[in-house]
């Protein structure tokens, strides 16, 4: 586990400079949340968004919200680093946040919590840090992600180290668990096609998700096993391209 999350913090880290530029796929769930914090959470109030990034979240809330004082936290230094030129950041792990107990008003994390492998602990630091009557929305990934490179990775007997994702349920769970009220749970499966499992390693490498992948490459054994996921990937290939599933997740969640 600590060796996955120091990958985690270095390839993240890595990625900070092209991020925006690169991360439409997050940006978009990024503003989704976004959409749902204006409505529900108050006008003034402190906001803690865990997994900031470069503090994207923070740049389009800012003429929405003015008066929102946002407390970014991402594992990457790197993330930070970007982050304060928009928030304040802090460089920390979600199951371990330098937060007060109920000091904020709201949390909202796009794209993070699938990345942390103990939820249990990370959505108990939701529910300590967040204020009695505070909400938090979430925008997270589920296990069907990415299940074709997943399984044509298998059948090569390629290890490709992508982050085991948890389904839903559990999720839902979880949260209860910590003393959460969840009044929205949405699970959505997104189809997305790619020309080549290079274009789609490429997309995820990009924003420091898929470094890993690449590695897996090299080594003795790799570029041999690494073809044979190739082709057993191109046996699921479509008119529009190669098919890669995301397992969309969105919860708001109150603090009684």
């Amino acid at each position: 586990m600590q060796l996955r999350r120091a990958r985690l913090q270095q390839k993240f880290g890595e990625a900070a400079a092209q991020y925006d530029a690169r991360a439409q796929f997050q940006h978009v769930q990024t503003r989704r949340v976004l959409d749902a914090a204006h409505m529900l959470l108050p006008e003034v109030a402190t906001l803690a968004d865990i997994g900031c990034g470069t503090g994207y979240f923070a740049h389009e809330a800012r003429p929405l919200r003015p008066r929102w004082n946002i407390l970014g936290a991402d594992i990457a230094y790197g993330m930070c680093e970007a982050a304060r030129a928009r928030c304040h950041a802090v460089n920390a792990d979600a199951i371990r946040l330098p937060l007060a107990d109920a000091s904020v008003d709201g949390v909202v994390s796009a794209l993070c919590y699938q990345w942390v492998e103990n939820q249990p602990q990370a959505f108990a630091e939701v529910a300590r840090i967040l204020k009695p009557g505070g909400r938090a929305i979430i925008a997270s990934l589920g296990a069907a992600t990415l299940q074709e490179l997943r399984a044509s990775a298998q059948a090569a007997g390629l290890p490709i180290g992508l982050v085991p994702m948890q389904h839903c349920e559990s999720s839902v769970k979880a949260l209860r668990d910590a003393g959460l009220s969840v009044s929205l749970s949405e699970k959505r499966l997104e189809l997305v096609h790619y020309p080549t499992v290079a274009a789609l390693v490429e997309s995820m490498r990009a924003i420091g998700a898929g470094n890993h992948l690449a590695s897996a490459a090299r080594g003795l054994t790799g570029p041999k096993r690494w073809a044979a996921m190739v082709d057993a990937y191109e046996q699921q290939r479509m008119p529009q391209g190669l098919p890669a599933t995301w397992e969309h997740h969105f919860f708001v969640v109150n603090k009684p």
